[in-house]
């Protein structure tokens, strides 16, 4: 038996059509990749703007706590220097008092 093998010949329409199918194929893939691609950044950046509305109320609300704290801090101090103070007076009048009681009466 012999076999030959012939090589199908087509015509420049159709090799042209083929072409033509490739290169649409090709394109329809290529927008709907770059379709998916500007829809991932623009949920990327929708989520990025989010995070940051959310960085800037907390760094907003650590600002206000740190001024809080800082106010109540120096509240703090001024009650323990005016604590320090009374102690110190009412030592020294425990003394002067000590002083003021005659000898004779602490046998």
């Amino acid at each position: 038996m012999n076999t030959i093998e012939t090589t199908p010949i087509l015509s420049i329409e159709d090799q042209m059509t083929k072409i033509r199918m490739s290169f649409h194929h090709k394109t329809t893939d290529i927008e709907q990749q770059h379709e998916q691609l500007v829809t991932q950044l623009t949920n990327q950046w929708k989520q990025t703007a989010k995070e940051r509305i959310r960085l800037q109320r907390l760094t907003l609300d650590y600002k206000q706590e740190i001024e809080r704290l800082n106010q109540e801090n120096e509240r703090w101090k001024k009650l323990d220097s005016d604590s320090l103070k009374e102690r110190t007076n009412i030592q020294n009048e425990c003394e002067q008092k000590l002083k003021e009681i005659p000898n004779s009466t602490v046998n």
